[in-house]
């Protein structure tokens, strides 16, 4: 990912799933017999609240993309909801409280409609987790049960390009030719983003833009040999026209270029103000809220247009974050006395700055922030 007019701000959300029993609602009359392809997607996600979460997110998406069409057909998805149709019921793993002797799994099944998984007429069940086809309508009260303790799909789609589909669904093709006023492209410039994924590096490079106010800075070519070489060669941070230990150049490679040299295009600058040969960031490292960069300063390039760092150019810093806000499920508290709990971190916020937000484990969601907020089309 790298950023081209980084103008954006950002809410970022963590989105988890939270059903405890605190939350139960009463259940609701019928709730097993709703009409059309089954279970509403509604219906579905209060029953998980019924059943004190039992009943898992991959058959809650199952469940709520079979009312919608455009998703529905969506290859994959389209493949699993038809082959379930045709077996009369959801592949599902049931976990229950016990292993079910061979009579119980048959009184089960007789009771919900239930088919168990069998391998030459025996039952698969050397574990409490039995494999079965339940109908759509009986998810919902077989969840309920005392002896179930989850109930979640077996058969995932495989996954689809979500760019193949996200750029038509959104419109996005029919704003990148638009312009504003001055006939500029539309950036995003002034408007905040709501992502709601699974978290966000907020030390990643790409989620910091320059602060207007901050003149550009020279590098130093310390050995005179009229090439960038990382390690070697200095950022005048302080103006002072000297190589200062504190103010050297390394910077992070990215994929798809030039191995071991400096892309302009795509590779960040950064000082290396400990001299350890890595980028060093976060509260950890000594950084505040109110560091540039949350770290070692972050730079790119005012370049020519060669992709490479000549002398003489300038190099332009990536002092202020773009993230206004994160929202996570994370722990607090000091042990024993730890529990989990939502957080919601404001840029400006001294007691919960987003510095403190925890870094994205999966990176997906860092990746689709990076995407939005790079200003440039798709």
């Amino acid at each position: 990912m790298k950023t081209g007019d980084p103008t954006t701000a950002f809410l970022v959300v963590l989105l988890v799933t939270l059903v405890s029993s605190n939350w139960l609602l009463p259940p609701s009359p019928n709730l097993e017999s709703a009409p059309g392809r089954g279970v509403s997607s509604g219906q579905m996600v209060r029953a998980a609240t019924d059943a004190t979460g039992k009943i898992g997110s991959g058959l809650l998406f199952l469940t709520a993309v079979r009312e919608k069409p455009g998703i529905w057909n969506i290859k994959g998805i389209k493949e699993v909801l038809d082959d379930s149709d045709r077996k009369g019921g959801a592949d599902v793993s049931i976990w229950f409280d016990r292993i079910l002797s061979d009579s119980e799994a048959i009184a089960f099944e007789n009771r919900w409609g239930v088919r168990f998984h069998r391998v030459d007429g025996l039952l698969k069940k050397w574990s409490p987790i039995l494999p079965a086809v339940v109908p759509w309508g009986a998810i919902v009260a077989i969840a309920r049960l005392p002896e179930v303790k989850s109930v979640d799909t077996s058969v995932w789609p495989p996954p689809a390009p979500a760019m193949d589909h996200g750029v038509p669904e959104t419109g996005a093709h029919l704003v990148w030719p638009l312009s504003d006023g001055q006939g500029r492209n539309i950036t995003g410039k002034g408007v905040k983003v709501a992502i709601y994924d699974t978290g966000i590096d907020i030390f990643h490079p790409d989620f910091f833009q320059p602060d207007p106010a901050e003149l550009p800075y020279n590098w130093i070519d310390a050995n005179q040999n009229g090439v960038f070489d990382p390690g070697l060669d200095y950022v005048d941070l302080n103006r002072n026209g000297q190589a200062d230990p504190n103010e050297k150049l390394r910077f992070i490679e990215i994929d798809g270029g030039t191995p071991g040299v400096f892309d302009t295009d795509i590779d960040w600058l950064y000082n290396d103000a400990y001299d350890n040969g890595q980028r060093d960031f976060g509260a950890q490292a000594g950084f505040s809220e109110s560091s540039p960069s949350y770290g070692e300063r972050l730079f790119v390039v005012n370049d020519i247009g060669n992709k490479r760092l000549d002398v003489g150019e300038q190099l332009i810093a990536l002092s202020v974050s773009k993230i206004w806000k994160t929202y996570s499920y994370e722990l607090v508290g000091t042990p024993p006395n730890q529990y989990y709990a939502f957080v919601t971190r404001t840029r400006g916020d001294a007691t919960n700055p987003p510095i403190g937000t925890p870094r994205d484990q999966h990176y997906h969601g860092t990746f689709n922030a990076g995407i939005i907020s790079a200003g440039k089309p798709g």
